[in-house]
């Protein structure tokens, strides 16, 4: 039988007294005491799904609503509606940030958020923006709409082909100043990524690049199929690092665009 290891309170041995006492000199650069550093809750878009000031990432293959489910939680957002399970963050209609490379905003986006019911005069396009390099535009956006959801579709064509998001440290270069982003402004930020064409492997697995760009998100979603339902398909949490994984949600691509069940 293994070691077992119990994580919880410390007690110290006997001779704990031998242990070097810290200095009383200032601490240098970048170093900083636990003490002094305030604990704070974690406030919700969505609770269990979408954490306000935490870039998450949604995952999925294309064609299976993902830019549909953003545009309907924006739709939610500018109408200060509740979320699909029935959660109300209480923000009232709030501003929403759309940056999109690939879909049309007059023939697409447009109709979408229609047929979401948003408040369009609340979503802002904003177009041009640089990963990680040209995130002061970003963040003064949000900071002159009062945006408390920014989408960004999909992620990667907007970092410059220098960072290669298949390597750990040009992923953390990319997406730690856009999860910095999120934390000053408290929105929240969502990332949509496509999956790799793996088959077998864990679903935190499935995004495609590196494992540090879902290691960069607090929390990550993948949409799919239902294996059980012809048609339908399936939202869950496969990470959440600030709060408890929410059961998966179900939902159907419609005209107007998603409808959940």
């Amino acid at each position: 039988m293994g070691v077992r290891l119990v994580l919880g309170p410390y007690a110290p041995d006997d001779d704990s007294s031998t242990l070097p006492s810290p200095s009383s000199d200032p601490l240098p650069y970048g170093l900083t005491r636990a003490s002094t550093i305030a604990s704070r809750m974690v406030h919700w878009l969505w609770k269990g799904w979408i954490p306000l000031g935490k870039l998450t990432i949604v995952d999925g293959r294309p064609g299976l609503g993902k830019s549909c489910i953003t545009l309907d939680l924006a739709g939610r957002v500018t109408r200060g509606l509740a979320m699909p399970d029935g959660y109300e963050p209480g923000l009232g209609p709030r501003s929403v940030v759309v940056v999109t490379a690939e879909d049309d905003w007059a023939d697409t986006v447009g109709p979408r958020l229609t047929g979401a019911m948003a408040d369009r005069a609340l979503v802002f396009k904003l177009e041009d923006i640089s990963i990680p390099d040209g995130l002061g535009r970003l963040e003064e956006a949000v900071d002159r709409t009062g945006a408390v959801l920014v989408v960004i579709d999909p992620l990667v064509a907007f970092i410059p082909s220098r960072l290669n998001l298949f390597r750990d440290q040009d992923s953390r270069i990319a997406l730690k100043p856009l999860a910095a982003v999120a934390q000053r402004t408290g929105a929240a930020v969502i990332g949509l990524r496509h999956v790799n064409k793996s088959q077998g492997v864990p679903a935190q697995d499935r995004g495609s690049g590196s494992v540090a760009i879902g290691g960069a998100a607090r929390s990550n979603l993948i949409a799919g199929p239902d294996p059980d339902r012809r048609g339908q398909y399936v939202l869950a949490s496969i990470k959440n690092n600030v709060g408890p994984t929410p059961l998966s949600i179900g939902y159907s691509i419609a005209t107007t665009c998603v409808e959940t069940s």
